[in-house]
């Protein structure tokens, strides 16, 4: 019998784990560094080729110095919906203002329309605008001075409007019912609130790719992949119901809203206030409470002056009401800003015939 001990069979080399992400790592850099030529033909591509996807050539709104907002001077833009809800160009003139007349202009026998980014034309052609049709249906000059802003905006752009030459005499305020409302007796957030990692990265490449700007439009017009962007957060949901803001303003709140509205009108001849209905009438679980604080809202204008379009009841009468709106995007559409222009004429011509 032999006293050697049997020899033991040598273990399997294992692969360090480290040497396995390293090699992964190595796999992505050299992909990613790969991908970069193509992406950067595809983005100059797209600039020549499909120049309305230029990050350059789409709408930026800015704060002036002195507070008032303003869009681009003398300058086209392109304005369009991922969704496909509209694609229409925007000119500033040179004052940042969306008309193709100069509101210095305006003389005491001429309209001026003051407002949020409805009373604009967000998402319509310009002649599409409710101010413009009424222009067209008395064959009067109507001026522009409105832009995506809150009230807090409004008395910034009627100074702005003064300080160039402006006769304002003839005042129509375009008062949007689902984000004008807001507590203006609380100080303005010294920051904006933060955005989330996604939000953020988002901004980014839509202030600077076209190639991002290409592929987020031609991609959400495919309803299958547009409901996987947006259950992933990269496309934003605001044909939601839940997501457009709820009012639900106490007595001092919409009073501080009153507060911001009556200088504006203190030194004009004829002020008329249109009504832009919250589709949180017609939509989500805060009906009733809409239609409240409509009501309530609408009478005390009324206090202020008598001169009201309310378009809330004239919508509910012209079939449903969110027929006047886009489908995924909460401003009106021609429908509803003809119905607007029809309305604010009928208004105007009265105000004119009168003693």
């Amino acid at each position: 019998m032999s006293d050697t001990a049997p020899e033991e069979k040598p273990k399997p080399t294992e692969k360090p784990k480290r040497s396995r992400k390293r090699f992964i790592l190595l796999a992505l850099l050299t992909l990613g560094l790969a991908s970069i030529p193509a992406i950067l033909i595809l983005e100059i591509g797209i600039r020549i080729a499909l120049p309305h996807y230029n990050p350059n050539r789409q709408v930026a709104y800015f704060v002036a110095k002195d507070g008032t907002p303003l869009g681009p001077t003398n300058k086209t833009v392109i304005q369009r919906t991922p969704k496909g809800d509209y694609n229409v160009e925007i000119t500033f003139n040179e004052l940042g203002i969306r008309d193709d007349k100069l509101i210095g202009d305006a003389t005491a026998n001429d309209w001026i329309t003051l407002g949020d980014s409805f009373t604009h034309g967000h998402g319509v052609e310009e002649h599409e605008r409710y101010g413009n049709v009424t222009a067209e249906l008395l064959q009067t000059n109507v001026y522009n001075l409105a832009i995506p802003t809150d009230m807090r905006g409004y008395q910034k752009l009627m100074d702005y409007g003064l300080r160039h030459g402006a006769v304002i005499s003839n005042l129509v305020i375009g008062i949007c019912m689902e984000n004008d409302l807001l507590d203006y007796s609380l100080p303005v957030p010294e920051t904006a609130p933060s955005l989330g990692p996604i939000r953020k990265l988002r901004r980014i490449f839509k202030q600077n790719s076209a190639l991002y700007l290409f592929l987020s439009i031609e991609l959400q017009r495919r309803a299958a992949i547009r409901k996987l962007l947006e259950s992933v957060g990269i496309a934003r949901r605001v044909d939601h119901p839940d997501l457009f803001l709820r009012n639900d303003l106490s007595d001092e709140a919409m009073q501080s809203c009153i507060d911001r509205l009556e200088p504006l009108i203190a030194e004009v001849r004829h002020a008329i206030f249109v009504i832009i209905p919250s589709r949180g009438l017609w939509m989500g679980n805060n009906r009733e409470k809409e239609r409240s604080i409509h009501e309530s809202f609408v009478e005390r204008l009324r206090e202020l002056s008598p001169h009201v379009v309310d378009l809330r009841s004239v919508m509910e009468k012209n079939g449903p009401a969110l027929d006047n709106y886009f489908k995924t995007d909460p401003h009106w559409n021609a429908t509803g800003h003809k119905l607007a222009g029809e309305e604010l004429a009928t208004k105007i011509l009265y105000l004119s015939e009168g003693p």
